[in-house]
């Protein structure tokens, strides 16, 4: 009869100590999941708030999501020129404003391409016939020495300037392939845009184009 009751108690005592295993486990499951314990030795601890400089500041933010929204296109006629600083081939520095108030043709060029050439030689008769009118040729990621040795053959007399990186080219005027001419009028405005030859017909366009608003701005040649 003894041996029954400590049978039935001991029977009792493994299913109390098994549930209560299974309800501790349960609770410490509970408390990880809600991130009350940490991995560092088992210790409870509560999460410690982030300190200011892990942040990203709100202007910083906003500016940066400024920059992933823009979505960037070409320039279009209608459109201000995006300006630009460039070295001439005597290591001088022109920027596009210190050409406000002109009427500009400008065209990206490079020396072994041979539609470039055909139009560089129009452009050099305009500039020499029409004073109103200032010619820049950009030429695309050729070294210094390289486009002033074939200047001076050709004997232009507009002004070359270099975009050694192209930078100007491909990232401010979005542009894949030479030759473009573009028209700017004395305002800054983008006034006609002929990519690939423009030939006699496309050049006289291009004159009338940027001589458009002339009138409201002095020549300063």
């Amino acid at each position: 009869m003894a041996s029954k009751k400590f049978m039935k108690y001991n029977k009792n005592l493994i299913l109390n100590s098994v549930l209560g295993a299974v309800l501790l486990i349960c609770f410490i499951f509970f408390l990880t999941a809600c991130g009350f314990l940490t991995n560092n030795n088992g210790i409870e601890e509560f999460d410690e708030p982030q300190q200011p400089d892990q942040f990203i500041k709100k202007d910083d933010f906003h500016m940066q999501l400024e920059r992933e929204e823009v979505i960037e296109t070409a320039p279009q006629t209608g459109c201000f020129a995006p300006g630009f600083t460039l070295t001439d081939l005597d290591g001088n520095d022109w920027s596009l404003e210190d050409f406000c108030g002109h009427s500009l043709i400008v065209m990206f060029w490079d020396t072994i391409c041979s539609p470039c050439i055909e139009d560089m030689n129009l452009l050099e008769e305009l500039n020499t016939s029409d004073e109103r009118i200032t010619v820049i040729a950009i030429n695309v990621r050729e070294q210094q020495e390289v486009v002033k040795s074939f200047a001076q053959k050709k004997g232009y007399s507009f002004q070359i300037l270099l975009d050694t990186k192209g930078e100007v080219f491909k990232q401010q005027y979005l542009l894949k392939e030479v030759p473009v001419t573009i028209a700017i009028n004395s305002r800054g405005e983008i006034t006609f845009i002929q990519k690939g030859p423009m030939g006699k017909d496309n050049l006289e366009m291009l004159r009338r184009s940027a001589l458009e608003m002339m009138e409201l701005y002095p020549i300063i040649k």
